[in-house]
């Protein structure tokens, strides 16, 4: 028995439970140290496929949420989602790389953004104080930017297709 007590409690160790298996406890450190390494992932930018990649980043539900709450005062919904969907983009960046024409390997190019890629790769006229979300939708263009956040939304809320098919192994099934 424990040296700690707890009122109620005969056993410190019942509240905690029973230690998993190897197996699983080995399987899922290993799937934490997957996950860790898969939070962020290289897209191709829509439109710019051949020579610009940007890597996304996972986001918390708490950022997600803060920006749909953000422009849930725009009125008209068809911007409202444009602007979520560039928002989400955004928030989710890490970096920016350069496709290889010939490889197609990426290398990145440090201390770009949204902005600046805008106006170096735009020919045309940009405002003198363009944001982030207005580059990110000249460089796209607004009909890629939703399909684009949802490319990234669906690599982002998913999960392995293995991690069903361990459970039973570990457990069981229940009658």
């Amino acid at each position: 028995m424990s040296d700690v007590q707890i009122a109620g409690v005969s056993d410190v160790d019942e509240l905690i439970g029973p230690s998993l298996s190897n197996s699983l406890r080995g399987r899922m450190r290993q799937r934490a140290r997957q996950r860790a390494a898969e939070s962020t992932r290289i897209f191709e930018v829509p439109g710019w496929e051949d020579m610009l990649a940007v890597e996304l980043r996972v986001l918390s539900h708490d950022a997600s949420t803060k920006i749909l709450q953000r422009n849930a005062e725009v009125v008209k919904q068809s911007t409202r989602l444009l602007y979520n969907a560039a928002d989400h983009i955004l928030a989710a960046t890490v970096a920016f790389y350069e496709v290889d024409e010939e490889t197609g390997e990426h290398k990145e190019i440090p201390q770009h953004n949204w902005i600046s890629l805008a106006r170096e790769g735009l020919e045309q006229n940009l405002p003198a104080n363009l944001t982030p979300r207005q580059a990110l939708i000249a460089l796209i263009e607004d009909h890629r930017v939703v399909p684009f956040a949802t490319q990234w939304e669906a690599w982002a809320l998913s999960g392995s297709s293995t991690f069903a098919q361990e459970i039973p192994q570990d457990f069981g099934s229940t009658p």
